[in-house]
């Protein structure tokens, strides 16, 4: 059914075919018996072994974006749900990172032709009728592509799974490109977000080729004219520090000014409660910072900072 010539009756497939190994998977937590925990396990494996590259066929393949968009969202549905894992099946994690390579660069077969979709389900009108042209749908697989990122970031990190640092310094570079050329504010946000969020799922080694890009671009954004794009960089300035560790303590009164500037004029709440988390991910890596950073926000009389500050009991958690 995967494969069937009706558009919504594989769309249909694909997401019932992800949610079978969802619930399947689910079966191997809440059975006791270590036989039929076994068994379960191995029809997880069994069906993962052959769904993922299906699914990855799909994506590179198909002519929908609709229908590849359906089986990267199945992807990475399955992949949160069976998390570690997936660590069993290097070779599908491989297959599915390098799917979401092709995506973001544009290259999958979909990404390169007209949707005919439409064509055949309205007569060929229907994108006209809904508002929808090629460039919405790419746009919308784009985020479903980069969605997976951080997901993958995760499970491979954890493993230490050898492709993954090669990959990385692939895909990082060129989703960073994307902020050149004035960049529409939904290309920034995209990027710094998705970015923002597989920084968090990072290393302190895995993140140190990129520790000097990163940090300028989240920095660089910390001004932007659009919250949503000042509010992802807020907060991948603050997982960056956090993985860093002790690798950007000489950054810190240079991040601690563009803060500040930033507060001086910010009403954003989720901005403000941004800087508050990236202030104590920093004072995690040093408490020793606390006095400089209360005497900084006092003067600006930031009640908000002040009050965050006040406690020197820092949740390492925040």
């Amino acid at each position: 059914m995967l494969e069937f010539p009706n558009l919504q009756c594989s769309q249909n497939a694909v997401t019932a075919a992800g949610n079978l190994i969802i619930s399947i998977h689910k079966m191997t937590t809440q059975t006791q018996i270590t036989h039929e925990k076994q068994l379960v396990q191995d029809e997880s494996d069994r069906l993962l072994a052959d769904l993922i590259p299906n699914l990855c066929i799909i994506i590179n393949t198909s002519t929908s974006r609709s229908l590849a968009q359906i089986a990267l969202d199945t992807i990475k549905n399955i992949l949160e749900e069976v998390k570690l894992d997936m660590l069993k099946h290097i070779t599908l994690l491989e297959k599915i990172a390098h799917c979401v390579q092709k995506v973001l660069a544009y290259k999958t077969k979909c990404q390169q032709e007209s949707d005919d979709e439409n064509d055949e389900n309205a007569g060929g009108d229907s994108r006209e009728q809904d508002g929808r042209d090629d460039a919405e749908y790419d746009a919308m697989l784009i985020s479903t592509g980069g969605d997976l990122l951080p997901v993958l970031t995760s499970i491979a990190c954890t493993g230490k799974v050898q492709f993954f640092p090669g990959y990385l310094s692939s895909i990082i570079p060129k989703l960073q490109k994307r902020l050149r050329h004035q960049a529409s504010v939904s290309d920034r946000s995209f990027v710094i977000g998705v970015l923002a969020e597989t920084v968090q799922n990072m290393n302190e080694i895995l993140v140190t080729p990129y520790l000097q890009s990163l940090f300028t671009m989240f920095y660089q954004y910390l001004l932007d004219d659009d919250e949503e794009v000042r509010t992802n960089a807020c907060f991948g300035m603050g997982v960056l520090c956090a993985v860093a560790n002790q690798q950007l303590l000489s950054q810190y009164e240079t991040i601690l000014n563009r803060l500040s500037q930033v507060l001086i004029k910010e009403t954003n709440l989720r901005m403000i409660d941004n800087i508050c988390s990236c202030l104590c991910r920093m004072i995690v890596v040093n408490q020793k910072l606390v006095n400089s950073f209360r005497k900084i926000f006092t003067m600006q009389n930031n009640q908000t900072i002040i009050c965050v500050l006040g406690d020197s009991k820092i949740n390492e958690e925040t």
